[in-house]
């Protein structure tokens, strides 16, 4: 498999959606062959609960899926400002972006490179995927958001 290859990697995880019970378990194996792929630190893909009111952790890696809606565990800035501008974020160094470099969060986490790319729906916007980095700066390239902004459409469909 080509590593940025969305197709392939989805009809790698459709061989194995026969033996997964649910929704979470399939969006976990996902966020696992992102966070591979990608060489992410830590990820999350969060979606609208039934009624559209709030967001619900679906699949997490090395975030405590518990507080990752209410802590400083993540930016919540960099998440609302995805949600909000209805575009993906990319930064290659949170701590040196004006943006977010003042916010809690990512100072207390030493946030460096993140992807946060909105998951779109006929209503609008249905969940979030969000990979970072802690150690590196300039860890996600073009091709990177490209890839996953594939699998959001992906996971969309």
């Amino acid at each position: 498999m080509d590593k940025l290859d969305v197709e392939s990697l989805f009809a790698d995880i459709q061989s194995s959606i026969n033996l997964l019970q649910d929704e979470s378990e399939i969006l976990s194996l996902c966020l696992e062959k992102i966070i591979e792929i990608l060489q992410g630190e830590r990820g999350f893909i969060v979606l609208n609960d039934k009624n559209q009111v709030k967001l619900m952790a679906y699949a997490v890696h090395h975030v405590d899926a518990d507080i990752l809606l209410e802590g400083e565990a993540i930016s919540q800035t960099i998440l609302n400002e995805a949600l909000k501008a209805v575009k993906p974020i990319v930064l290659t160094d949170a701590m040196q972006d004006p943006q977010f470099s003042d916010t809690t969060s990512v100072v207390l986490s030493g946030l460096r490179s993140v992807l946060c790319v909105p998951i779109r729906s006929a209503d609008g916007i249905y969940g979030v995927i969000y990979v970072d980095n802690r150690l590196r700066t300039c860890a996600f390239k073009k091709e990177h958001l490209a890839f996953l902004s594939g699998c959001a459409e992906k996971i969309s469909g």
